[in-house]
């Protein structure tokens, strides 16, 4: 029988269980770099409404706390898009963008 040595994993019939599957065609690692990812993308939508509602309400205090916090990341170009439910920065603006179009000086420096 050492003929069968290859087949030795193959099911002879069909009503076998097994413990684990044959083949294991899910990518864990790449999932949950995706599941990361959106997670990510999702929170910079969310501190980019955030901020752009500090810029476009002249509420200073608030934006400078928020953008000098230890963990502020969000990049100097972002423009949102991140949140598919997020309507509010459809043309793409950035947050300086959004400061001199609504003449705030001060925000834009």
């Amino acid at each position: 029988d050492n003929n069968d040595a290859p087949y030795n994993n193959v099911r002879r019939n069909k009503n076998e269980q097994h413990d684990e599957p044959f083949i294991n065609l899910l990518d864990e690692r790449g999932l949950r770099q995706q599941d990361e990812t959106a997670h990510k993308n999702h929170q910079d939508a969310q501190l980019f409404k955030l901020l752009s509602s500090y810029v476009r309400h002249s509420k200073y205090q608030e934006l400078e706390s928020k953008m000098n916090e230890p963990d502020y990341d969000l990049p100097i170009d972002y423009a949102g898009g991140g949140d598919d439910n997020d309507d509010s920065n459809a043309a793409g603006n950035t947050l300086l963008m959004i400061a001199c179009q609504n003449g705030n000086k001060r925000a834009a420096k």
